[in-house]
């Protein structure tokens, strides 16, 4: 099978898995958001993104990075060794220090209660871990796995949501209870689908590694700072049955165009870490750019003709995010960034990648603080809108400087190509689901 056959092949695994991902997530929200109302949504939700992004700004995707590549590179048995315990250490260490410090972290954070901010810190280990395990199994290129995942962890959320919410009558704290127990039962699925992996016994230097370590953490740490200011721009501006509204817009937004997107930004960064020869670089990263675009154009037409129906109805009590969805929606169909930086990553070109995360918060900061407080939800989509357009642009012009020179502009023959195979690999990847999940081995 060539690389592009299997690209594909994968692809396929990946796209069915964010499928499931969109589906379930979309319901998922749908009763959270609606039983809790926009005030103790908001609070929930940014409490939770606010501590899950503490080992963000420590560099914890270095680790998952390190996972995807180096498992890609050497499948080595020692790296369970010089990656995972340090993994494992890291997030223990970043978990007792928020408890520790709470009441500083509420302080920063300017919302929740000490108690919350103690019960939620187990998201800033378990979830953290969960992707890394997750980032071996991209390193293996085991997408079936990853996809069967998927299916457990959805269902388990929404299970779990249910019997918290109507059984239990936790309330608000139903959203931590059901992520939480989710996150640690597939963690634990997880963890037992790479013992069973084929390692190699080959040692991997730890030059090699730390190579990578110093040129990719300044990347990651940025790329966590943006992620943090983010969510605290937005949550600390806006009041929260505003921020409930905004992130339940923004969270529907992802679901339906970023979400998508990463079934092929994952399963290239494996692909782009192995090719040696730049034309062919430029060609996987070239391919996805376009397909992206044209995606996003197709997701924008339909979601944007529905919405002003379909978010009444399905959200009644989230109104005003009917007039902040376009432009929110505007800003995912020209972002295009995601195989970018998987590129700038894979060629460990992250120091120029740093460059876009900054402007990424600088550009958050400096509109946040002045259209939010004037203009509410309209300015925080504006704001929202300009950093990630921006931000795609600026990693446009970066791998061009690096001689990466990405076609953007997908032709006549792309769209065809495109739309001709994309269902082609729709029907090929839920063939591979009903073979996984329904057809038992001999």
């Amino acid at each position: 099978m060539g690389k592009l056959e299997s690209f594909a092949k994968l692809s396929a695994f990946q796209y069915v898995a964010q499928i499931v991902t969109i589906v379930s997530a979309i319901f998922y929200s749908f009763i959270a958001a609606n039983v809790l109302g926009p005030e103790k949504y908001g609070l929930i939700y940014y409490l939770m993104g606010f501590l899950v992004g503490i080992p963000s700004i420590f560099g914890v995707e270095t680790f998952y990075d390190l996972a995807k590549v180096f498992f890609a590179k050497y499948k080595s048995r020692s790296l369970v060794r010089k990656i995972v315990f340090p993994t494992l250490f890291f997030l223990l260490v970043l978990t007792v220090a928020s408890v520790f410090f709470s009441e500083q972290v509420v302080g920063f954070a300017g919302k929740g209660t000490k108690e919350l901010v103690v019960l939620f810190s187990a998201v800033i280990f378990f979830v953290p871990l969960l992707i890394f395990f997750q980032s071996v199994l991209v390193g293996f290129k085991q997408f079936g796995k990853l996809l069967l995942l998927v299916f457990v962890q959805k269902t388990l959320d929404l299970t779990f949501l249910l019997i918290f919410l109507f059984v239990l009558k936790q309330d608000y704290l139903s959203l931590f209870y059901s992520t939480i127990l989710s996150t640690i039962i597939v963690l634990l699925l997880t963890v037992f689908y790479i013992s069973k992996l084929d390692f190699s016994q080959i040692i991997v230097p730890d030059k090699e590694i730390n190579k990578f370590l110093s040129q990719s953490w300044i990347s990651n740490v940025a790329k966590g700072l943006m992620v943090q200011v983010e969510i605290w721009v937005f949550g600390f501006l806006l009041i929260l049955s505003d921020f409930g509204v905004f992130y339940l817009i923004k969270k529907l937004s992802t679901y339906l165009f970023e979400t998508p997107q990463v079934a092929i930004s994952e399963v290239i960064l494996p692909f782009l870490s192995e090719e040696e020869k730049v034309e062919k670089l430029i060609l996987y990263a070239s391919k996805v750019v376009k397909f992206q675009i044209i995606l996003n154009i197709f997701i924008a037409i339909f979601s944007l003709l529905l919405a002003p129906f379909v978010l009444p109805l399905l959200f009644p009590e989230f109104l005003a995010g009917v007039m902040i969805f376009p432009i929110i929606a505007l800003g995912y169909t020209l972002y295009f960034g995601a195989p970018l930086s998987r590129l700038l990553k894979a060629t460990n070109n992250n120091n120029m990648l740093t460059l876009a995360y900054v402007l990424y918060i600088v550009l958050t900061i400096i509109f946040g603080f002045i259209l939010i407080p004037s203009q509410g939800l309209v300015g925080a989509a504006i704001t929202l809108f300009i950093s990630r357009v921006m931000f795609g642009v600026s990693l446009y012009f970066i791998c061009r400087y690096k001689g990466y020179k990405i076609d953007l502009i997908p032709t006549y023959p792309d769209i065809v190509f495109f739309y001709s195979k994309g269902i082609a690999l729709l029907i090929r990847g839920f063939l591979a689901v009903k073979k996984l999940l329904f057809v038992k081995k001999k």
